[in-house]
């Protein structure tokens, strides 16, 4: 398993949550404390360096986007591979989509 990390920068008016590693149920956990950092905020979550992505993840990243709306803000995805996005979409989620990675 690739090491998982999670970095939040605050800006004004929005926050990036750049995540490396996987994303599965082992790691949503960490990755819920930190969108739950920076709802009170626009969120981009970066996850170019994501290497795995399982349901788990989108299911978090989904209820992060909830809570950023319920304070009016907007939560999107950035970064993301087609494998991912196929998941958002057979999710039903795919409205969280913004850029995906390049190349």
């Amino acid at each position: 398993m690739a090491d998982f990390s999670v970095r939040v920068e605050r800006g004004n008016p929005h926050a990036t949550v750049t995540v490396t590693g996987e994303i599965d149920v082992a790691t949503a956990d960490e990755l819920v404390r930190a969108l739950r950092t920076v709802a009170d905020l626009a969120v981009r979550v970066d996850l170019t360096d994501v290497e795995f992505v399982g349901a788990a993840a989108v299911c978090t990243i989904a209820d992060g986007a909830a809570e950023c709306e319920r304070l009016g803000n907007r939560l999107v995805v950035t970064g993301y591979s087609s494998v991912t996005r196929t998941l958002f979409e057979l999710c039903e989620r795919e409205a969280l989509l913004g850029e995906p990675a390049r190349g």
